[in-house]
């Protein structure tokens, strides 16, 4: 069989095999704007505080150092939280529990949207329940002048959503960054939120990012549930892509159902997403799209 014509050069061999080389180290698709930088360092620091956030009150005390931390249980909810300030670099750190007890399940499963008179946008009531039950308690530890991070994973990542828009209306510097975060609104709310600067990582195909499916519609004419934020899919080895909007693909109701049997929760564990963000925390990859 003759060789191609489009190969038959040396130069063509060489550029060929260049771009290939090329392709097998350039980070995997970014859709996110010109001007995003994406620091995994400093994600794999988000990620590693909402792991913590499982962890009893104690161990994380010991882990705050010089550091001043404080703990909260929501009264009403079973929700957990700490604040991590650092007084030195003024910057204060929350971090809201993901799904552990009874109270917590039952939270996760309240879809029922209620109007929200601070945000005046439409919330999942178990989440919002949550971040209200916290928020009068975590508000008076907190600085206006100091950088404001908020983290969590799952549940925890819902909540944390819901209370940097609550900081956000108060004039805070803030920013988020959840990992298996679920939905929190409807379109009209993820319209209102997108302005929120938050990045949501979620894990190959973590099913929790997609609760609740596009077809569930609470209310009827409420609307279903959507994301905001961008969104950065962390894929196995060492890519990772980075999208302005949720993944349209993941929308589709009847692949949703299909993968709640083909893969369960496999992805959704913090575990994995704390082992991807290191091995591209390790490349120093903190890069935008050029």
């Amino acid at each position: 069989m003759p060789v191609s014509k489009r190969f038959s050069t040396p130069t063509a061999v060489l550029a060929g095999a260049l771009a290939l080389v090329l392709a097998a180290c350039a980070p995997t698709k970014k859709f996110c704007p010109q001007d995003y930088s994406l620091d995994f360092a400093e994600a794999l620091q988000f990620a590693s505080f909402a792991d913590q956030a499982y962890s009893p009150d104690s161990v994380v005390a010991k882990e705050c150092g010089r550091d001043s931390c404080f703990f909260f249980h929501g009264p009403l909810s079973d929700a957990h939280a700490f604040v991590r300030v650092d007084d030195s670099a003024k910057i204060q750190w929350i971090a809201f529990r993901g799904t552990k007890s009874i109270e917590d399940v039952k939270l996760d499963a309240d879809y029922t949207q209620t109007e929200d008179s601070i945000l005046h946008m439409r919330l999942h009531r178990g989440f919002a329940k949550g971040a209200r039950d916290l928020y009068p308690l975590i508000r008076p530890h907190l600085s206006s002048i100091y950088k404001t991070r908020i983290t969590g994973h799952s549940l925890g990542g819902a909540i944390a959503v819901i209370s940097g828009l609550y900081l956000r209306a108060e004039g805070f510097n803030v920013q988020v960054e959840t990992f298996g975060q679920p939905k929190v609104t409807n379109a009209a709310g993820a319209l209102h939120g997108d302005s929120l600067n938050l990045v949501r990582f979620l894990n190959g195909r973590d099913l929790v990012t997609q609760v609740p499916p596009l077809s569930y519609k609470p209310g009827g004419n409420l609307g279903s549930y959507e994301h905001f934020g961008r969104e950065v899919e962390l894929l196995d080895g060492k890519g990772y892509e980075c999208l302005t909007e949720h993944y349209q693909k993941r929308y589709d109701p009847d692949s949703w159902w299909a993968q709640v049997q083909e893969q369960a929760l496999k992805d959704h564990g913090i575990a994995l997403y704390l082992e991807k963000l290191r091995a591209l925390a390790g490349q120093g990859v903190a890069v935008g799209t050029k």
